[in-house]
């Protein structure tokens, strides 16, 4: 793992462990329009629901922190490829109102 993708996955589990520390309640993902992704695709509720993001993180980055969580962690993702350049990862904790398949 990069120095890079570390360091983000420190700020996120530092993040997701104020609220949930099941990372299983977690959907982590990748997005070249993080808002979108987010608000439109996800129904996350801007002030309600829980989420972190990176935003101007290379693909590979992005990617990596991903997969860390997806695969080592037990989060729930995709693993897909979303339209557009790969410049960010976000991270949400999964609630009544917000959906995982996007």
């Amino acid at each position: 793992m990069t120095e890079e993708s570390a360091n983000i996955v420190t700020e996120f589990i530092d993040f997701m462990q104020q609220y949930d520390d099941d990372f299983t309640h977690w959907y982590v993902g990748v997005a070249s329009d993080v808002n979108r992704k987010l608000y439109s695709e996800h129904r996350v509720k801007q002030f309600f629901d829980k989420s972190v993001w990176r935003e101007s993180v290379p693909a590979p980055v992005a990617r990596e922190v991903e997969e860390y969580f997806v695969a080592k962690l037990g989060s729930v993702g995709s693993r897909s490829n979303p339209a557009g350049e790969i410049n960010s990862v976000y991270a949400y904790r999964i609630s009544l109102f917000t959906v995982q398949q996007v």
